[in-house]
């Protein structure tokens, strides 16, 4: 039936997966029970955008190596062993979210793992995506084949969802960008500022020899200072307090462990570095421009 869905018009993708609930097992030397779960290739490249740990490129073909769903009351983590009949399966990925239930560990393998733990190859769950112009003639012949299974068409609530989603995320990201315009503007007013305070000074250093390369060294070096005071305490504060964050709110509900953020200390580091960029060029042009005696007499 998989393949069958895949090749309907308008079915971008088909996807499945197996389940055998409360099976018995051995969760780190304590006895208890496990969900088994099977995942197909889709269904792991989808879970890469949710991985909270680990390394799930370890859960491929017929291995022993498995991923786990974040479970409050369990939290089981990479390394974690868990015992299955007489095979022994390692966990390789924390993900944040998949298929399973909050009462027991959800166990993710391979349908390969899956087939040589239970013998069972059927799906418990056909999922499927279609594209934006799919014919309804589509959705009524998925619908006659899942006969006396449940069909769910969850269009609706994606399409709700998804735009619940962006709301959210233009508003957080709009939010982000008016703190960067501050950030900028404001480094940019306070060496505006500094150097007009000093332009009788600059244009006196010119008389008596300063080049428009070396004065313009001098207001980068004002610049830099600025910028580098003010990134070392944000950047501590700013680590301190993401982490807290993180690990209050976000990993003891989704599960993960935190690393420094490299990618957005980037970020911040490039936007600070432009705008003490922009903040030399403007009035270091400006002073060029003017005559030594201008300069001078400037009040």
């Amino acid at each position: 039936m998989k393949e069958e869905i895949s090749a309907l018009s308008g079915v971008e993708t088909a996807f499945g997966c197996a389940v055998c609930y409360d099976v018995p097992a051995e969760i780190n030397g304590v006895f208890g029970s496990v969900d088994l779960i099977s995942y197909d290739d889709w269904m792991f490249d989808w879970s890469k955008r949710s991985v909270a740990s680990g390394d799930l490129k370890k859960v491929s073909g017929d291995t022993d190596y498995v991923m786990t769903i974040f479970n409050m009351d369990s939290r089981l983590n990479t390394g974690d062993t868990v015992t299955v009949g007489d095979t022994k399966l390692t966990i390789a990925s924390v993900c944040s979210e998949g298929i399973g239930t909050e009462s027991r560990p959800a166990i993710v393998c391979t349908e390969e793992t899956f087939a040589r733990l239970t013998g069972e190859t059927g799906y418990l769950l056909l999922g499927f995506e279609l594209a934006k112009d799919v014919p309804e003639e589509t959705v009524e012949t998925i619908r006659a084949m899942a006969g006396e299974n449940a069909f769910v068409d969850r269009r609706e609530d994606e399409q709700m969802n998804n735009s619940g989603f962006w709301v959210f995320r233009i508003a957080a990201y709009g939010f982000l960008a008016v703190i960067a315009l501050i950030t900028v503007f404001h480094i940019m007013n306070n060496i505006f500022m500094s150097v007009s305070a000093r332009t009788k000074q600059y244009g006196a250093m010119r008389a008596v020899g300063m080049s428009v390369e070396q004065m313009t060294r001098m207001i980068a070096a004002e610049a830099v200072t600025y910028a580098v005071c003010g990134l070392i305490p944000g950047y501590v504060a700013g680590l301190y307090l993401h982490r807290l964050f993180m690990v209050k709110i976000v990993f003891t509900h989704f599960g993960g462990s935190w690393t420094v953020p490299f990618s957005e200390l980037a970020v911040i580091t490039g936007i600070v570095a432009l705008s003490c960029v922009a903040a030399v060029w403007v009035p270091a042009g400006k002073i060029r421009e003017m005559a030594i005696t201008e300069t001078i007499n400037e009040l």
